[in-house]
């Protein structure tokens, strides 16, 4: 039985003698700052006395705006009743509204009681009286300031229920006061509730996990498959014991046994693979998660062992014109097992052939270079898919390829004058070339008043000889800047083709505008095409390949998201005639200045890059023309920097950058080492 206070006269005394030796200890005359005991409104001195909570030492004076004190339960949000399992743990609020005005000197303090469970406090809470009939007790120890927004007042507690039989109920008294912090009892806003408890049926064990199957994954033979995780919870009451178990002796699932508790974080389940002894085909295997009365959670696996790896998933695009064949390409594949691997090759279309088209591939030797030749000069114009198949051992490697005819065609799409104010530019071509049938009709005209075409109209002879056409330049008058402007070649049978120049203007007598570092261009993140020249550059970057004792000149990508990104200088050593433009060095550098230690990759002549394919078709003559491949960088700048081979001359060069470059045109190589460079990358960002 709770004991009760022996005298009604006790609790208001005590009250006063608080107030009055607080009174002269403080020259704010605050009273006691930290809660009173036995004043929840549970308490009272007989039968008939009224309970004793904030209102035996605070008062208001008649003019304070009435309060509301609640006790909220943190899960429900109910501030009258609670429904909660036996020995489980509740969060609560005491929240105090209203009282005395201005708003902003008000402050709070409260008291809570329970008659059963247990009660604990939050950091601003005190559990104190613990040997005195009131066990069962929180309060402040110091009063809470008002929300300026919400002008509301809180406290937090926990209620832990007692593990006892479903039905049993309890109460919470809870007291309240606002006061107007002014150092006097007089003016303050006391009030009480009450919240009722009930102990009910506790929630049973819930199994949940995070999917039913884990991704379908490949691996080549004699590898070991990377580990994949799923995630398991309680998402009922209590504690769930489980055991995992599978079957299939190439899997193993850590941790393989153990418990979930209910509303917890959930629970992260490493799946290990030992494939490397696994011969070649399809496995599948399934992982249980037992929770006993919970259920049983199952989750499927897809493995593919593969002995057969080729170096990429598509050809580059190819674009030929009507009648003409179009050039081969290649790519390579391997046995990355052991043993030899016998494989055959097919594909759907008539216009293509591959060689050799079946053999062997013996393990851990050198990739299998595969040629594809095409037969095109009997398509009509068009768009053309197709699909190589290599097949070995009951699977089979895809090569997509895609072919475009065209029947009208013009070349070089892009013309990139460079000129020093005060002059005019070189006379610079291209050519249009009619691979159809009969005579096409054409138009040129241009959105530049600075530059001229001839011939201006005429027709194309059927047959695909080209028709040259010369563009001339007014450049004298113009400041150093760059000008772009656009050539247009329409016929009315055959549509119209688009042809871009992007004229530089350098200042007289001196260097490029990008000479520096410190005044790269800067390069959209959508990439783009840009003309520029090396006449006049001076160095003052370098690179692991030695090109420090030339001019160099800068451009700059931004900061994004993590990816692929590539540049490229196709087409620049042809530009005036095959051979007759620059011999481009490039790099690509984490920061500025660029140098062989923040370099992020670096290529004189492409074949030797890590897109070895991406200028094939462009740079017809040597292969002098440069592609480098990085990653973007979320926090720092992508610097690209162009140089000239050494004691080669300089001159005008056409610069293309591409965030996210085609899979088919970076090939596997490619792809394998970005994983590296984003590692350099972000050992650079160390520095």
């Amino acid at each position: 039985m709770r004991k009760v206070l022996a005298a009604p006269a006790v609790r208001p005394a005590l009250c006063a003698v608080l107030l009055y030796f607080a009174f002269l200890a403080s020259p704010l005359a605050r009273g006691s700052r930290l809660g009173i005991g036995g004043e929840s409104g549970e308490f009272q001195d007989c039968p008939a006395c009224p309970p004793h909570y904030c209102a035996d030492c605070h008062f208001a004076d008649g003019g304070a705006a009435a309060s509301t004190v609640e006790i909220i339960d943190d899960v429900t949000e109910s501030n009258t009743v609670s429904s909660i399992a036996p020995g489980e743990t509740r969060w609560f609020r005491v929240r105090v509204s209203g009282g005395p005005a201005p708003p902003p000197q008000r402050i709070c303090g409260f008291d809570v009681s329970t008659d059963g469970g247990t009660l604990v406090p939050s950091k601003d809470l005190d559990t104190r009286y613990a040997d005195t009939p009131y066990t069962a007790e929180v309060t402040h120890l110091k009063p809470h300031d008002y929300d300026a927004v919400s002008q509301i007042c809180e406290f937090l507690f926990q209620w832990t229920a007692p593990n006892v039989a479903p039905g049993a109920s309890y109460t919470l008294w809870g007291a309240g006061n606002s006061a107007d912090n002014n150092g006097f009892a007089d003016g303050d806003v006391p009030a009480l509730t009450t919240h009722a408890i009930t102990i009910a049926s506790p929630i049973p064990p819930a199994l949940s996990c995070s999917t039913a199957s884990l991704p379908p994954f490949v691996v080549s033979q004699g590898m070991n498959a990377s580990a994949q995780s799923f995630t398991c919870s309680n998402t009922g009451g209590g504690s769930l014991g489980f055991s995992v178990s599978d079957n299939a002796g190439w899997l193993s699932v850590l941790p393989a046994s153990g418990s979930l508790p209910g509303g917890a974080s959930p629970q992260t389940f490493m799946v290990n693979y030992v494939t490397a002894s696994l011969a070649p085909g399809h496995y599948s295997a399934d992982i249980s998660v037992n929770g006993g009365t919970a259920g049983t959670w199952h989750v499927a696996v897809s493995l593919d062992v593969q002995a057969l790896s080729c170096s990429t998933t598509s050809l580059p695009p190819v674009v030929v014109n009507q009648g003409i064949n179009a050039s081969a390409q290649s790519f390579t594949c391997s046995n990355t097992g052991g043993g030899s691997l016998d494989f055959s090759v097919s594909d759907g279309v008539g216009w293509l052939s591959v060689l050799p088209a079946s053999g062997s591939l013996p393990g851990g030797a050198s990739p299998q270079t595969f040629m594809v030749n095409y037969v095109t000069a009997s398509l009509a114009p068009g768009h053309y898919p197709g699909d190589i198949s290599v097949n070995a051992a009951g699977t089979t490697w895809h090569v997509a390829v895609s072919l475009d005819v065209q029947a009208f065609s013009c070349m070089p799409a892009l013309l990139p004058p460079v000129v020093v104010q005060g002059s005019n530019a070189s006379d610079q071509s291209f050519t249009c070339s009619n691979a159809g049938g009969g005579s096409l009709g054409y138009n040129v005209s241009d959105n530049a008043g600075w530059l001229s075409v001839l011939p201006a109209s005429g027709s194309l002879p059927a047959g695909g000889a080209p028709q040259t056409f010369t563009v001339s330049y007014d450049t004298a008058a113009l400041n150093p800047g760059s000008y772009p402007a656009a050539i247009t070649v329409d016929t009315a049978a055959a549509g119209s083709k688009l042809i871009d120049v992007e004229l530089t203007v350098t200042p007289s007598g001196g260097p490029p505008p990008n000479d520096d570092w410190a005044n790269a261009i800067p390069v959209p993140r959508r990439g783009g095409t840009f003309s520029g020249t090396l006449v006049g550059a001076t160095p003052d970057g370098s690179d692991s390949l030695g090109t420090s004792g030339g001019g160099d000149v800068w451009y700059v990508y931004p900061t994004g998201p993590s990816g692929p990104l590539q540049a490229d200088t196709c087409g620049s050593n042809d530009l005036g005639g095959v051979d007759a433009g620059v011999d481009t060095v490039l790099s690509m550098h984490l920061g500025a200045p660029g140098t062989a230690a923040n370099q992020l990759d670096a290529n004189d002549d492409f074949p030797s890059s890590l897109a070895p394919q991406a200028c094939s078709g462009i740079d017809l003559g040597a292969p002098r023309d440069s592609v480098v491949v990085g990653s973007t960088s979320p926090s720092q700048e992508i610097y690209i920097r162009i140089a000239k081979y050494p004691f080669s001359p300089a001159g005008p060069f056409v610069l293309h950058v591409t965030p996210e470059p085609d899979a088919g045109f970076l090939g596997l190589a490619a792809a394998g080492a970005l994983a590296a460079l984003a590692r350099r990358r972000l050992s650079l960002s160390r520095l």
